[in-house]
């Protein structure tokens, strides 16, 4: 079910609400995952869980997404339709198309498909403030150990760099951030081939480290 229509003191006022078969989509496959690479118009996508039809199940593994010139990529942020250049590494989508289990890596063929490009989180060790570029810890839950930035950046010493990872903070206040603060950025990873910056930020916050937990695990 899909319901649309203002929000008015935490609750939904329907105008519109779409069921079953009318639903877009309905029916096809989908993956939601992060893209953790890019190579011409293949993303490998780390699966977060799929869709069969209406059956739905978690993955675990990768799966690789075939994107093209009649992909259709809606942003979530703004309701904006972008181009397939928009899904770069680190992206959080959902991609419906027809998937293949067939072979060795499951693979979905979304070229005259859609894609869902979703709000991102990264987060970090600050190292400088201006501009904003940190140490990552993760983007969207994932460690950046997982990712391949090649191809990210405009040259490729420009490729997005985990340890040096540069965010635009472009109409957010920055005052007060040092070296060495843990933050948290929401926003989208920057277009493939277009870094730096390698992620354009909508919200910046400054984690409190006095309420960091650590956890040791001794077996």
């Amino acid at each position: 079910v899909i319901a649309q229509g203002p929000v008015v003191l935490q609750r939904l006022q329907a105008d519109r609400v779409l069921a079953g078969t009318s639903v877009p989509g309905s029916g096809s496959d989908a993956v939601h995952g992060v893209v953790i690479a890019r190579a011409g118009n293949v993303l490998t996508v780390r699966g977060l869980r799929a869709e069969r039809g209406a059956a739905q199940h978690f993955v675990r593994g990768l799966v690789e997404v075939t994107v093209g010139s009649g992909t259709v990529v809606r942003s979530r942020v703004d309701q904006r339709d972008l181009t397939e250049a928009a899904l770069s590494v680190g992206a959080l989508v959902t991609v419906r198309g027809t998937l293949d289990s067939s072979g060795e890596v499951d693979r979905l063929d979304a070229t005259a498909a859609r894609v869902q490009l979703h709000v991102s989180e990264a987060a970090g060790t600050v190292v400088s403030t201006a501009p904003l570029v940190v140490d990552l810890a993760y983007v969207n839950g994932v460690r950046p150990g997982a990712f391949d930035f090649a191809g990210t950046g405009i040259e490729a010493a420009d490729d997005a760099d985990p340890d040096a990872y540069e965010g635009d903070t472009t109409g957010l206040d920055t005052t007060g951030l040092a070296a060495g603060d843990v933050v948290r950025l929401r926003g989208l990873a920057n277009a493939f081939g277009q870094a730096p910056p390698d992620f354009d930020a909508l919200s910046l916050t400054d984690v409190a480290t006095d309420v960091a937990v650590g956890a040791l695990d001794v077996s």
